[in-house]
């Protein structure tokens, strides 16, 4: 049983053959029974209370051992306490919406020991990461309208695993080889944890951020037909584009919040009809707008931006959801193509349009105008960066809830 600082009421179930009673225990935890009769094939519940931790240690442990009354039969339940303000599986709301309904972001790390939790590390991590979400138009903007929390886990191991060293974390994330940037995780686990947190809608409504305790360069959104989304991001200690910011606004911010396709050209071929299929499926969900199938400007899904003097520089680029033609997109460079700090403008109003219909709220275009933010300094950085193709984060792993 692990406890926080401010101990605590915990309740757990006895069951024994015989009468039993408690043998011993800590001075600082009570119980609610000192003993029973025997249960068969039930249980008795005892609520077990620890006090408050006053030293000055990182931690405590103790005991508690019971007994079969008359037998040579014991078994112990130990206690650790931690000198730190929140137990596993507590969350802090680090803000709080002023806006609408409320959107919930969720954000979890993953290989973080106590140790790590006592240092800072996790907190700094998480933190920043936060930061990254919400330093990107049209986010930074729209900011108001989220609620967002930090869940606390406390893993056994300090980092993740990859395909050569096993560690015991929480999440169990793990890289799934040495030559790509796709991860892995246990999806049960993040959602019991993500739902920690007091959410105002639910998980279909909810994005997931996990992150991991390692800088390896990677990162993956696994989307939820019906709307869940969980997106595993390392604290990537690369330059610009692909440094930690990179990868929180691309899998986080992109794929998870915004639904976006990925814009780059990975398969110098044209779109088969089986990918256009399932393109057309995810597109009827509400995923991946910021793509269409066509080059008709009267037709294809941004022709209304197309169409307005403001946004000039839209239009149809060939070459995008990974193949070269058959597949257009609205700019030259985004965000969903090199993790520049630039979200183009089909995919500021898509994003837009999702927090207003979770906000409780009308979606205008013309209060899009006046709010929408052409972040051109970002357009003019990615220009003068090399932009190194062999770090493409891979696509969404698309997952059909029936």
């Amino acid at each position: 049983m692990e406890s926080s600082i401010k101990g605590g009421t915990y309740n757990i179930k006895v069951s024994a053959s015989n009468a039993w009673s408690i043998h011993s225990q800590p001075l600082w935890v009570s119980t609610s029974l000192e003993g029973g009769e025997a249960t068969g094939a039930d249980s008795v519940t005892i609520t077990v209370s620890v006090s408050q931790f006053t030293g000055t240690s990182p931690e405590r442990s103790g005991e508690i051992i019971f007994k079969l009354n008359n037998k040579d039969r014991t078994d112990t339940l130990t206690i650790n306490q931690n000198n730190l303000q929140f137990s596993d599986g507590d969350y802090v709301k680090v803000q709080s919406s002023v806006k609408g309904n409320g959107i919930d972001l969720v954000f979890l790390g993953d290989g973080y020991t106590i140790e790590d939790v006592r240092t800072g590390k996790f907190d700094d991590n998480l933190n920043e990461a936060i930061y990254h979400f919400f330093d990107i138009e049209p986010f930074r903007t729209y900011r108001d309208y989220f609620d967002v929390y930090i869940v606390y886990a406390y893993s056994e191991d300090s980092g993740i695993s990859d395909h050569e060293t096993t560690k015991n974390t929480k999440f169990s994330a793990k890289y799934e080889s040495s030559n790509s940037t796709r991860m892995d995780i246990d999806h049960d686990v993040t959602f019991e944890y993500a739902k920690k947190a007091p959410l105002s809608s639910d998980l279909t409504e909810t994005q997931i951020t996990v992150i991991t305790n390692s800088s390896r360069y990677a990162g993956t959104n696994w989307s939820y037909s019906d709307g869940m989304s969980i997106s595993v991001v390392p604290v990537s200690n690369l330059q610009y584009p692909n440094d930690f910011r990179g990868l929180v606004q691309h899998e986080a911010a992109g794929h998870g919040f915004g639904r976006l396709a990925d814009e780059y050209v990975e398969n110098y071929s044209t779109i088969p009809e089986s990918v256009k299929d399932e393109l057309r499926k995810w597109q009827g969900w509400g995923f991946f707008k910021n793509v269409d199938l066509t080059n008709d400007l009267n037709t294809i899904l941004w022709k209304h931006l197309i169409e307005d003097p403001a946004y000039s520089y839209v239009g149809a680029y060939e070459g995008g959801y990974t193949y070269a033609s058959g597949v257009w997109r609205p700019e030259t460079t985004s965000l969903m193509t090199y993790n520049v700090k630039y979200i183009n403008a089909t995919g500021r109003e898509l994003i837009v349009k999702k927090i207003k219909l979770l906000a409780g709220e009308t979606y205008s275009f013309e209060e899009f105008k006046r709010n929408d933010i052409r972040e051109a300094q970002a357009l003019t950085r990615s220009a003068q960066t090399t932009l190194d193709r062999s770090l493409r984060l891979l696509p969404p792993i698309l997952i059909e809830v029936n």
